[in-house]
């Protein structure tokens, strides 16, 4: 890429311009028609999903003035609580009046040390023609509701705005506000978190998401927007890298199954880490569904809280990257080797995505190898470790290989059926899971 060619895709950062901003109309009018009336709005995401940006729009003058948002003497304010865990009652109040007065041209505020200081500046502050309407956007507000410096009296401050002051909340967190107060008894009883409405943030429509890679300036045709939508799903953090990665290799003159598998590997790199915060974050249940997800039944533990952390699209995962990532996590129960796993709990073995019709003696063979890959185990190993689970032999018993060959021939049939070829290998007659081979 030229120095003066700029990549229209963003890695990482939010998106302050409307023109660098695809989709979430719905949300934005929804913002909007509450705003209108001074609702209190709690725009609840996973981490990474565009809270920030979508925020942004609403500061933007122009997205603003569209949403009808701007009318003469309102102020939109935003205000970040990350990194301001150490800023007490008293800062937070100069904080939150100092950047109202700026942003509606009045003079500056007198000194505020407590919540009654708070509501008479402010209430001069919005004093004027007419009066004038103030929205603050609290973004991060996990960290504030989490702040060891405010407790409920601060909270119940601001609430009292909503009935003496033309003042409108928005805040965007990862959690649901009724957790968060969960999280800090301090605050449980504040009756600040009473009045919001919720909005949910989640994966973009598919139309937004070609959208936002089809734009113009990006020159990618539509083969490489089908195969990036595939790759990263409908998230707009992997959207963004995606696309970001491929315009990178297009504006050097370069794109094709080289370039697709370099993107790959870019993406799934880049989005590691995202992917490692939400495996994290998750409880159990929902690491236990995520790694088994094609077994998975409707209403079954784990998947609302795979939707709600945007890992699954359409019932599936969100994209081959996630569902990559899953094949490489541990959870008791399930034994894997790359794509060949079985899960214990329903005594289902998968090959991919496609579960496997074995027999019990079958499954059982493919466990006591799956549990050591790599390790060769003879006929008698395998019956003593197998056989030796399901039926009481006795100590003098001499064996009986034609069982265990005719076990591992079905096994190794129900694989090659299944496209996994013949992972099994025979090594001075034993048997052996070569996990090379999968």
């Amino acid at each position: 890429m030229e120095p003066h060619e700029r990549n229209p895709f963003q890695c990482g950062r939010p998106i302050p311009d409307p023109a660098g901003f695809f989709g979430r109309e719905t949300e934005l009018r929804r913002l909007a028609g509450f705003l209108s009336q001074l609702h209190w709005v709690s725009i609840v995401g996973p981490r990474r999903i565009g809270k920030t940006s979508l925020l942004l729009q609403l500061c933007h003058p122009g997205r603003a003035a569209a949403l009808g948002l701007a009318q003469p003497g309102d102020a939109v304010v935003m205000v970040n609580a990350q990194g301001l865990q150490s800023l007490d009652a008293a800062g937070w109040y100069t904080l939150l009046v100092g950047r109202a007065a700026e942003a509606l041209g009045a003079g500056p505020p007198g000194e505020v040390r407590n919540g009654f200081q708070f509501q008479e500046e402010l209430r001069r502050t919005l004093a004027g023609d007419g009066g004038r309407r103030l929205i603050l956007l609290l973004d991060e507000f996990d960290d504030l509701a989490v702040n060891p410096h405010l407790d409920a009296d601060f909270f119940g401050s601001l609430r009292a705005l909503s009935t003496s002051h033309p003042v409108a909340f928005v805040t965007a967190s990862r959690l649901p506000l009724i957790e968060l107060t969960y999280r800090d008894r301090s605050v449980l009883g504040s009756p600040f978190f009473n009045p919001f409405v919720t909005l949910r943030l989640g994966l973009l429509e598919e139309a937004a998401a070609r959208a936002l890679l089809g734009r113009p300036e990006a020159g990618l045709a539509a083969e490489a927007v089908d195969f990036l939508t595939e790759l990263a799903g409908l998230h707009p953090l992997f959207l963004q890298y995606a696309g970001y990665f491929a315009c990178d290799r297009l504006r050097a003159g370069r794109w094709d199954a080289t370039a697709a598998g370099e993107i790959r590997r870019e993406l799934a790199e880049a989005v590691a880490p995202h992917l490692r915060y939400a495996w994290e974050h998750l409880s159990p249940a929902a690491r236990q569904a995520l790694i088994t997800l094609p077994l998975a039944r409707g209403g079954e533990a784990g998947l609302d809280e795979l939707r709600g952390a945007c890992l699954l699209r359409a019932g599936g995962y969100l994209s081959p990257l996630v569902e990559s990532f899953a094949r490489r996590q541990a959870v008791p129960g399930v034994l894997a080797a790359g794509d060949l796993w079985a899960d214990l709990r329903r005594r289902q073995a998968v090959w991919r995505r496609q579960p496997l019709a074995l027999t019990d003696l079958a499954f059982g063979v493919l466990c006591y190898l799956l549990e050591r890959p790599g390790q060769p185990a003879g006929w008698a190993q395998l019956e003593r470790g197998v056989w030796g689970q399901l039926e009481a032999l006795p100590p003098d018993y001499q064996g009986n290989p034609e069982r265990v060959d005719a076990a591992v021939d079905r096994l190794c049939k129900a694989l090659r059926e299944a496209g996994a070829g013949n992972p099994i290998s025979v090594r001075g007659g034993a048997y052996c899971l070569e996990p090379g081979l999968l």
